[in-house]
């Protein structure tokens, strides 16, 4: 599991965590994507807002990027021979919609 946060224009901070949504070796695979939490660096707490579903983000996007001037999510997505890399670009400003989304197996 890997965590990120991405600090906007504004006072909002988010935070995205990733997950094994495949069983591979020790992990279970019972995730389901990347979550997105609004998180409140003055007391530690995090908001749920969505989730960024495999289907947009590739199987077990364990580690990532995310660039705060483009908004793209660079998640390496680790299962055997269908690893790869997956970007997916969101709108924070719309709920974290998903704009753009490629994936390139390895």
């Amino acid at each position: 599991t890997m965590a990120s946060l991405l600090a906007t224009d504004q006072v909002d901070t988010y935070m995205f965590v990733g997950c094994y949504s495949r069983k591979m070796g020790h992990a279970a695979g019972k995730g389901e994507g990347i979550s997105v939490y609004k998180f409140d660096p003055k007391d530690g707490n995090t908001k749920f807002l969505k989730l960024i579903n495999e289907s947009d983000c590739g199987l077990n996007p364990t580690a990532f990027y995310v660039n705060n001037k483009t908004n793209y999510i660079y998640a390496c997505n680790e299962y055997d021979y269908q690893s790869g890399l997956s970007a997916v670009q969101v709108d924070p400003d719309n709920n974290f919609e998903v704009i753009k989304q490629f994936t390139q197996k390895s």
